[in-house]
């Protein structure tokens, strides 16, 4: 699938999320399930042999609900009937866990609200029992990783490194650590105590390491171009792995020449400003309109391989859970709606963000004799009934971090929605996401780093599981997928607001079209991306305000830089649809904000469209933004596009002879305005500096989406 079709996906997957609570109230209040016990009236029902007698008490390992259907002395945990740890704190001695928290012995010390009441070498952690407690965190260093991956500078610029010391198990150690860099040539590049390298005046290759309590990392490569020539223009090529892209043509203007070893091309006689095409044929194309630098680095995306995928698959565990939430044990029979979804955390720039990958391809499941279409990352499951696993998908790597949101109901906590909700039309989503807000108190977060991931061939949809009329099209081998479960161990339980002055306004169909909003708090992680820490979603209305629940950062989290991520967008839902429109606001904190303000939301070029036919994009100017990018594809490949803001038409021209064209009538198009950080311009980022490409996400500060071209159906 192109990543235009993925965006278009967009507007079905928030709703499909957030009708999963109702969906499941809904399938148990329609196929005759009784209702939930309540505090004064227990269930009594018992479970009978096929000859009428009780069964036996259930002995350890066994299959359980509750823990009166277990062995005397047993406990029913994660479903299993389960031998306790300890019953009092006297009975645990070992290492520093001295308490013994929901039967089992944990590393707790004092009492604590957050981070800022525990000694350093500690977190306040959530256990089992909802309460908070200062634990002792492994802060002994058994080596150091540099997260930067191998790079390019160029002589005076620079090329910030970050590093992180990991434990014994090979987790991040969270903490200040001051480390020792260190550059093996460094009239290549020197390094100074912050890890910031700069270009120096040989042309080459240096190592560049980091050390920390004698323990020196692995050499990373930097390699140190000498400055360009004057008259000259160059191009450097890496790819996402920050490896040098050799073999593609770059064209300026009429002159033309080859990508090197090194990933150089570079042209004599280059004139200012300049329209520069890469062509590669494992690559997206790329075109830049309007550049004003003759020194630029490029970092092309690659082409998928839609032939393979890989990730994780398991089971949400909830056995933390019920403890951080307060919930009796007695009662926690009757939370036996679990909802949620799984990813991995958002390492790829914003603008480039798949939702296919974020949330799995969809795949149609039965609840309780009703089938409906849930991404693979979704966990939906109701009296055991559903979907209880989940199928995450990632690029393949050796430490990615996988995060799940998810939550344990009763079916008393969504039947009195379902009237709120639902009428002779059936579901209206604009209510829904009014309704749900009050149960994202409920929901609790958990991730997990150091996850490998590697990439299996794909099989054929042989049932159709998908549900797209194709039985020869190919799907994940999820099979193959490593088990990964992941605990949900930290309440959702900080919130600020979120709001917005002046959300934006799009006429359809003669009357305004109602957009809605998602904002989300994550930490950027060197080497990880994007991890979430909570999300508010509710309908966009100027001025009023919505509550962004979140969990605090622990363990790795605490060692990122926070980020706002605050869409605002149509759902292109009910007859006639209308077009999916999405603006998006960034904003990044050194400290989890206690308020946030959406000032102005990026404008959206609704008058702009591609015609395929005469390759031109016209009514291309945007109003605000720094510089926008046109995101093509079709089946045999993808073209990305920038250029001035200013630019009132972009024509693109013909592809070289031996490359596929990504441009004909089954294209689809989007048109993306930028707004980047300050002062800083597409010059800026397309120059070879310090603020480069592949560091987009850093300098963004908000951004658009629309669909300017998509092959009617």
């Amino acid at each position: 699938m192109d990543r235009q079709q993925s965006m278009s996906r967009f507007g079905r997957f928030i709703p499909l999320f957030l009708a999963l609570f109702f969906v499941s109230g809904l399938s148990l209040v329609t196929t005759g399930c009784p209702p939930p016990a309540t505090n004064n009236e227990k269930a009594t029902e018992q479970t009978t042999t096929d000859g009428g007698t009780e069964k036996d008490p259930v002995a350890e390992g066994g299959a359980c609900a509750e823990t009166k259907e277990c062995v005397q002395g047993l406990l029913c945990k994660g479903g299993k009937c389960t031998k306790p740890e300890c019953t009092t704190d006297a009975q645990c001695t070992t290492g520093d866990k001295k308490k013994c928290i929901d039967y089992r012995c944990e590393a707790a010390g004092d009492n604590c609200k957050d981070n800022t009441e525990c000694p350093p070498g500690q977190d306040c952690e959530a256990k089992a029992d909802g309460k908070k407690y200062c634990s002792v965190i492994d802060v002994s260093v058994a080596s150091v990783l540099i997260v930067t991956p191998p790079g390019v500078v160029r002589s005076g610029q620079t090329r910030k490194f970050e590093a992180v010391a990991l434990n014994k198990s090979g987790a991040r150690l969270a903490g200040d650590f001051t480390f020792t860099w260190k550059s093996s040539a460094t009239d290549v590049a020197a390094v100074d105590a912050k890890g910031v390298a700069t270009g120096g005046s040989k042309d080459g290759e240096t190592d560049i390491t980091a050390e920390v309590q004698s323990k020196t990392s692995a050499p990373v490569k930097l390699r140190n171009f000498a400055a360009v020539a004057a008259g000259k223009l160059r191009v450097i090529l890496i790819d996402s792995d920050s490896k040098f892209v050799d073999g593609a043509k770059v064209m300026v203007g009429t002159a033309e020449a080859t990508s090197d070893a090194q990933g150089a091309a570079t042209v004599d006689s280059a004139t200012l400003p300049a329209t520069v095409h890469v062509f590669h044929k494992n690559y997206a194309f790329f075109s830049a309109f309007g550049v004003n630098k003759n020194d630029l680095l490029v970092q092309l995306v690659k082409k998928p391989d839609n032939s393979k995928a890989g990730g994780i698959k398991g089971k949400v565990n909830f056995d933390v859970y019920r403890g951080i939430m307060g919930i009796p044990e007695d009662d926690w029979a009757s939370y036996n709606v679990a909802v949620g979804f799984t990813s991995f955390s958002i390492s790829s720039d914003i603008l480039g963000l798949n939702l296919d990958t974020l949330l799995g391809e969809s795949f149609e499941v039965d609840v309780f004799g009703q089938k409906f279409s849930v991404p693979s990352g979704v966990v939906l499951e109701a009296l055991g009934g559903g979907k209880p696993e989940f199928q995450t998908q990632s690029d393949p790597g050796k430490d990615r971090l996988a995060f799940a949101l998810a939550a344990k109901l009763k079916v008393s906590d969504v039947t009195p929605l379902i009237s709120q909700v639902t009428g002779g039309e059936g579901v209206d989503i604009g209510k829904i996401l009014v309704a749900i807000e009050p149960l994202f108190e409920k929901m609790a977060l958990g991730f997990k780093t150091g996850i490998s991931v590697e990439v299996f061939a794909k099989v054929p949809d042989t049932n159709d599981k998908n549900k797209n009329g194709k039985t020869d099209d190919l799907i994940p081998d999820f099979s193959k997928f490593t088990a990964n479960d992941l605990t949900v161990d930290k309440k959702l339980d900080k919130n600020f607001s979120v709001t917005a002055g002046a959300y934006p306004k799009f006429d359809f169909n003669g009357k305004p079209a109602q957009f809605y909003a998602i904002s989300l708090l994550g930490v950027l992680l060197p080497g990880y991306g994007l991890a979430p820490l909570g999300i508010a979603i509710g309908k966009a209305e100027d001025g009023k305000a919505l509550k962004l629940r979140h969990a605090e950062p622990s363990g790795v989290l605490r060692t990122g830089r926070f980020v706002t991520l605050t869409l605002a967008l149509t759902l292109p839902l009910g007859e006639p649809k209308p077009p999916l429109l999405i603006s998006g606001d960034l904003q990044f904190f050194d400290k989890a904000p206690t308020s946030l303000t959406v000032s102005a939301f990026t404008k959206l070029p609704t008058t702009a469209k591609f015609d395929p036919a005469t390759r031109t994009l016209s009514s291309a100017a945007t109003e605000g933004s720094s510089f926008n990018q046109i995101d093509l594809s079709n089946d045999k490949g993808r073209w990305i596009i920038v250029y001035p803001s200013a630019t009132a038409s972009v024509v693109l021209p013909a592809v070289p002879s031996g490359f596929d064209d990504p441009v004909n009538a089954d294209c689809s198009a989007s048109l993306r305005p930028v707004k980047l950080q300050g002062s800083t311009t597409m010059d800026d980022i397309l120059e070879f500096n310090d603020k480069n490409m592949d560091r987009l996400t850093e300098f963004l500060s908000g951004f658009a989406n629309v669909t300017v071209y998509e092959k009617k159906k």
